[in-house]
Formats: C-alpha cells, structure tokens, sequence
C-alpha cells in the first residue's frame, strides 16, 4: 500500500472542497444587492431583501383641524337698523361683510371671533354690555367701559370685555373666543345712548 500516493490523494481531495467553498462564499455576494467578486472589490455585506409581504406604512395622523375666524362687521354709516320680534331694534353689527342691514349675529361656541370696522370715518367698538333678561339697559354701563381693549383671547362674554377702540377705514381687533352658550347684549361705548347702536349675540 502507498500511503504516500494516498496522502497525495487527500491532500487533493482536501485542496477541492477548499476551492469549492471559496466559489460557494462568492457566489453568495452576487445575489440581489451585489457585492464583492463582480468589480474584484473586497466583499461588502449584501443589503438587505425586500420581504415579500412588506407590512403596510401607518397612515400619517390627520392635521389638527384649524378654526376659521368669525367675523363680526361693526358699521354705523350707511347701516339699516333692523327689527327683530325678540330682541326689538338693532343697529351697527352683522355677521361678516355681506348686505348693509344690521343683525343679530350668531356665532359658535368657542371659536376664535374678530371684529372689524367698516366705517371710513367713524370709530366703534364692541363692548359687552350684559346677559340679555327681556331688554336693553337705558344707559351705557360706564363710561370708561369699551375704550380699553380686553387681552386677545378672551372671552367675549367676560365682564367689561371690549374689542377696543376699532379705527374707522378697516381698525380690527384681536383674535378673542366666542365663549360658551349664551345670549349677550353688545354696543358701541360711542353711540350706543346717541345712535342705538346696538345688537344680541346668540352664542350656541
């Protein structure tokens, strides 16, 4: 027996399934992402494999829903009084820009709520004067009351609450909230006693 021709054997069996498990190693690199063996770069790590059943992307959460500011129109010259069967005559206020004819103004509950000054020579205010309970009050409550602004944001039916001084030719006030529920009487701290000018805003 040579044992000679059989180490020779082995070490060639042994020098083939070396050469083989090189080939093997490179021939994984050169699946889906390529890597290593194609450009005789050194072997990178393939990326990763799409799965076949990707989970869906989460939905993207919806954007808060912003509020669109109600718009009060403050407006002496050229306004039509109006007459309303609960609440009697009404003069200086509507619900946005549109018309010329006062009214009760409407507005949700605690939404962001501005008043504007459409007179181009006069100036206004709208200044809470109290809850409705079956009329309007004789008198303006004070007479400091209206000219002083009430901080933005506040409640429309705060007590002593005021737009301000709106300047006549566009004057806006702040952004304030129209509050909870309620029925509130509103005037102009200028003309409320000389004009009538006055309104009920429903809140609901």
């Amino acid at each position: 027996m040579n044992i000679q021709k059989i180490f020779k054997g082995g070490s060639i069996v042994a020098t083939l399934l070396f050469a083989a498990s090189v080939a093997l190693a490179s021939c994984s690199g050169s699946g889906y992402g390529g890597g290593g063996g194609g450009n005789g770069g050194p072997y990178r790590n393939p990326s990763p494999r799409p799965s076949l059943n990707p989970s869906p992307s989460p939905s993207p959460s919806p954007s808060p829903s912003t509020s669109s500011t109600q718009s009060v129109v403050v407006r002496l010259v050229g306004e039509n009084a109006a007459s309303d069967p609960t609440y009697g005559n009404i003069l200086g206020y509507q619900n946005g820009s549109t018309g010329n004819t006062s009214q009760i103004i409407h507005l949700t509950a605690n939404m962001p709520v501005q008043f504007t000054n459409m007179d181009a020579s006069l100036d206004h205010t709208a200044s809470f004067i109290g809850m409705w309970a079956g009329s309007y009050p004789g008198t303006f409550p004070a007479a400091n009351l209206g000219a002083t602004a009430s901080a933005a944001g506040t409640s429309i039916s705060q007590a002593n609450f005021s737009s301000g001084n709106l300047t006549a030719g566009g004057g806006t006030s702040s952004i304030f909230t129209s509050g909870g529920a309620g029925i509130l009487i509103f005037g102009c701290a200028y003309h409320y006693q000389s004009s009538g000018m006055r309104t009920v805003v429903i809140v609901q």
